[in-house]
C-alpha cells in the first residue's frame, strides 16, 4: 500500500470527525461512504481499522437519525469482514458493532434479535482479559438484563446484573467500575419497582459502599443517580 492511499484514507476520516463536529451528518456519512467505497478489503491492517471504524461510525450516526436499516447494515458489515481477524483492534469493532446492533433492534422493538446480538458478543469476547474488550462484554450483558426487563423476565434480568459484579465486580478500571455500578443501580430498581424496598436499599448501600468516595466524575455520577428517599419505590 502506497503512502498516498494512507494519507487518503487519514484524510477522509479527518473530514468525517470534522463534519461531524460541525453537526453536518451528510457529509460526516458521505466521507465515511468514501473510505469504505475506495479501501475495504485493503490488506494493510491500519487501513483496515479505518475502514472498520468508518463502518462503525457510519452505523451509529445513521442509529441516531432513525436509519435503522442502514445502521444494522454497517453494523453487520463490521461483523463479516472482521470477526475471523487476528487484530486485536478489531476485535473491539466486531464487539461494539454487536453492541450496537443490539440497541438498534431494541429500538426496532426486537428483542430476541437484540438479545441474540448480545449474546454473541458475550461468547465471542467473555472471556477476554482485555479492558476495552471487558467493557464492551458489560455493556452487552448490561443490555441484556435490560431486554430481559422488557421482556418481564425479572429472574433473568437480575441474574445478568449478578453476572456483571461476579466477573467485573474487582476491576481496576473506572469504565468497568461504571458498568459494575450501573448493573448494581439496574438490579436494585427491579427491587424498588415490586416494593422491595429492603433489598432494594441494600444494593443502593452496597453502590455507595463501593464507590461512594470515588473521585472519578464518572463513578460521582453513577453515586449520584442513588435515591436519597427511599420510603417510595422509584421508577426510572
Amino acid at each position: 500500500m502506497s503512502d498516498n492511499s494512507m494519507h487518503t484514507a487519514h484524510g477522509l476520516f479527518q473530514k468525517a470527525l470534522s463534519s461531524g463536529r460541525e453537526g453536518n451528518a451528510a457529509d460526516e456519512r458521505a466521507a465515511y461512504d468514501e473510505i469504505i467505497t475506495r479501501f475495504s478489503g485493503h490488506e494493510d491492517p491500519e487501513i483496515s481499522r479505518l475502514v472498520a471504524k468508518a463502518l462503525l461510525n457510519k452505523g451509529v450516526i445513521s442509529a441516531q437519525g432513525i436509519r435503522f436499516e442502514e445502521a444494522r447494515a454497517a453494523f453487520d458489515e463490521v461483523i463479516a469482514k472482521y470477526k475471523n481477524a487476528a487484530d486485536p483492534e478489531l476485535h473491539l469493532r466486531v464487539a461494539a458493532a454487536l453492541v450496537n446492533k443490539g440497541v438498534v433492534l431494541t429500538q426496532q422493538g426486537r428483542i430476541e434479535e437484540a438479545q441474540a446480538a448480545y449474546h454473541e458478543a458475550v461468547e465471542r469476547y467473555g472471556a477476554s482479559t482485555e479492558p476495552v474488550l471487558k467493557e464492551q462484554v458489560a455493556k452487552a450483558l448490561l443490555n441484556k438484563g435490560t431486554a430481559f426487563g422488557k421482556q418481564g423476565k425479572t429472574a433473568d434480568e437480575r441474574a445478568v446484573y449478578d453476572e456483571i459484579v461476579r466477573q467485573m465486580g474487582d476491576a481496576p478500571e473506572i469504565a468497568l467500575k461504571v458498568q459494575v455500578a450501573r448493573a448494581l443501580f439496574n438490579k436494585a430498581l427491579t427491587f424498588s419497582r415490586q416494593m422491595q424496598l429492603e433489598e432494594a436499599n441494600r444494593i443502593y448501600d452496597e453502590i455507595l459502599e463501593r464507590f461512594g468516595s470515588a473521585e472519578e466524575p464518572e463513578l460521582k455520577e453513577q453515586v449520584s443517580r442513588v435515591p436519597t428517599d427511599r420510603s417510595v419505590s422509584y421508577h426510572f
